[in-house]
């Protein structure tokens, strides 16, 4: 028997326990009858009938039956084309293939679907060319309005942005001194074994802009007396420190710091 020909016996079949109506509903089982009502609505769907689509969705309803991903997504697309806007089964079709997933049987077929009303509405985040082209027009007569102000604001932030770039560029270079002097210190400094953990010392050194050492004085020392010689002594020995980034570096002098290695 031929696909077409047994297509047709369940369309009449079908039509039939429709009208019909409950006594007939009593003569099949109920997947049976499912089965019918779901082959009917796939027909009115191809027939583009979406009235009796919904009518066939509703009688599955009133079977007690649960329409599943394919029989929503033709619901969606029924009422949707029916009240002549499309358009509006977007969202709802979109929410009901992202539910469905990649795995499931009918998502090829939502997707197609959901193409299909795409050729008949615009998307509701479509832009018609006419407006796109306005839009862009105001913005390219914008951008140079744009440029101007945002070039008036650097330039009038320029002597400020200038200032602070310089002095942020002075913090680094000091930063940087200032680690190098420290490391020129531990590495002179003959630490003495046995030493407090807590012993301390600061050292101001005053130095010319050259980075030559011109005199020292011990601030502090708070450890034994073998740790205060050494501090000392370190000092005298060293006649210069690294060259400073400028003359205000040293015009105060600098604290070195002495303290054991742990």
């Amino acid at each position: 028997m031929g696909v077409e020909r047994l297509s047709s016996i369940f369309f009449v079949l079908t039509m039939l326990l429709i009208t019909a109506g409950a006594p007939a509903m009593a003569a099949l089982p109920q997947g049976a009858w499912l089965d019918l009502l779901e082959l009917r609505a796939d027909q009115a769907m191809d027939a583009g009938d979406y009235a009796e689509v919904m009518h066939v969705l509703e009688l599955y309803r009133r079977a007690d039956g649960e329409p599943g991903i394919k029989l929503r997504a033709q619901e969606i697309v029924a009422k949707a084309r029916h009240s002549g806007d499309p358009g509006s089964a977007f969202v709802p079709l979109g929410e009901l293939i992202a539910e469905a997933g990649p795995q499931h049987p009918f998502y090829r077929s939502a997707l197609e679907l959901y193409a299909e009303l795409e050729r008949e509405a615009p998307h509701p985040h479509y832009r018609p060319p006419a407006h796109e082209q306005a839009e862009r027009k105001a913005g390219e007569q914008l951008r140079p309005e744009r440029r101007l102000e945002t070039q008036r604001r650097l330039d009038a932030l320029g002597p400020e942005r200038d200032t602070a770039e310089r002095q942020a560029q002075q913090h680094r270079e000091m930063n940087q001194w200032r680690t190098q002097v420290q490391s020129v210190i531990q590495r002179r400094w003959h630490q003495p074994s046995g030493l407090d953990p807590s012993s301390r010392s600061i050292v101001r050194v005053h130095a010319n802009e050259s980075g030559e050492i011109t005199n020292f004085e011990i601030e502090s020392c708070s450890g034994g007396s073998a740790f205060c010689e050494s501090v000392w002594e370190t000092m005298a020995r060293l006649s210069s420190l690294p060259r400073p980034p400028d003359a205000d570096a040293v015009r105060d002098g600098l604290r070195i710091r002495f303290e054991p290695k742990r």
